[in-house]
């Protein structure tokens, strides 16, 4: 029978843990959307649930009896679970992929079930299995992708198991005829009797060349033309284009065997030449030692030496200051030792990244940003530069 001092402690303990989370998310409500909330306290009520299989498993299993000892060690797997989880929220954050952590919630639940089972057998233990470790994961995991899709509107998962599912999904629709969208029933019908009637036509083709059987000609005339008949060509100009190129193309494959093509990396004697005069002539055309480097009077135009390719080479344009970048971005420009806004950051830390050839790295713009007195805290400065990084990468960032 369990102590009713071990209880109220274990009550007090997760009362204690869901008065900080409750603090956590009154702080967060404001750009914290609702959904994010309620599944982040259900996963927090599955982690107990799951805490409590962990008590009486290190009781009966781990010959854990003292309820100090116990409560010390009991609820490892529970912090270990709660611990990766924020971490893997805090990674979507900075870098868009729960990275290791989000595996490690996954590999915690599946070592969780173990005790379930060895406590409760195989119905019993399904449950709390299901409900505890399970649905905890399950509910950590939605509650991240969620707040991902909240900061980020159209952004994805791209974690390992979120990947292979989309590329799971994407592969199945393409093997099931249904990849291109916006495509009614009746198209996808037609495109589908398009391919068959193309194979089949190819067929009668190949029997009527190998002199086959009248019965096996006839049948597989009707055949052509049921499938022709679905396709829709015959009213559907279209189609009967769609329909003529694939079957052009179906007949004439045996063709490519036999055509004579140029290798990719074969060069034309034009090339070559023209390669050669352009890497003579020097960039201030320049036609030897001594020779008048003059630029021509207004007016007059210079005339390019027969064969010789010129090319306006315009110099890299200077990097823009600090002002500058402001301006565009409509802020203020951010000085030293100030308390900067979100857009700031990002204006200082595009400006100190691409002060350098190659740009600077995260954790050499975060050095010379503090090096250069600015303001701010590290998670602020990490969500800035991951702000940086999703607009460059949707080429919005100004290079």
């Amino acid at each position: 029978m369990t102590d009713p001092r071990t209880t109220a402690a274990a009550l007090a303990a997760l009362l204690a843990l869901a008065a900080l989370v409750l603090r956590r998310v009154r702080r967060a409500r404001r750009r914290t959307p609702a959904a994010v909330i309620v599944a982040a306290l259900g996963a927090l009520l599955c982690t107990a649930y799951s805490g409590d299989t962990s008590w009486n498993f290190a009781r009966d299993h781990l010959a854990m009896h003292g309820v100090a000892e116990r409560a010390v060690m009991f609820a490892a797997a529970e912090l270990a679970l709660f611990a990766v989880a924020l971490m893997a929220r805090q990674n979507l954050g900075t870098t868009g992929a729960p990275g290791t952590p989000g595996t490690l919630v996954w590999l915690i639940t599946g070592v969780q079930v173990i005790p379930a089972y060895s406590e409760s057998g195989i119905v019993a233990g399904t449950v709390r299995a299901f409900v505890g470790p399970g649905l905890a994961a399950l509910l950590w995991h939605l509650a991240m992708g969620i707040e991902l899709r909240h900061h980020k509107p159209g952004e994805e998962s791209r974690s390992l198991p979120a990947v292979l599912v989309r590329e799971a999904r994407e592969r199945l629709l393409s093997y099931l005829g249904l990849s291109r969208r916006g495509r009614d029933a009746a198209q996808i019908t037609r495109d589908r009797w398009t391919r068959t009637a193309t194979r089949r036509a190819a067929r009668l083709a190949d029997l009527i060349a190998a002199g086959a059987g009248p019965r096996r000609v006839a049948r597989a005339r009707r055949r052509l033309a049921t499938a022709v008949d679905r396709t829709d060509a015959g009213v559907l100009p279209e189609q009967r284009a769609v329909l003529l190129d694939r079957l052009a193309a179906y007949r004439g494959a045996a063709d490519l065997a036999s055509m004579s093509l140029p290798a990719p990396w074969a060069v034309t004697p034009g090339t070559v030449e023209r390669d050669a005069v352009t890497a003579t002539v020097p960039p201030a055309h320049a036609a030897g030692p001594g020779a008048d480097t003059e630029r021509p009077d207004e007016g007059e135009t210079s005339t390019p030496m027969p064969g010789a390719v010129t090319q306006a080479s315009e110099p890299e344009p200077p990097a823009a200051d600090l002002a500058e970048l402001a301006v565009v971005a409509g802020v203020p420009t951010p000085a030293p030792g100030d308390q900067l806004a979100a857009e700031q950051l990002v204006v200082v830390l595009r400006w100190l990244r691409y002060q350098e050839d190659p740009p600077r790295s995260y954790r050499a713009a975060v050095t010379a940003f503090r090096d250069a007195g600015y303001v701010g805290s590290e998670e602020r400065v990490r969500r800035a530069w991951g702000d940086l990084m999703s607009r460059e990468e949707d080429g919005t960032a100004a290079r």
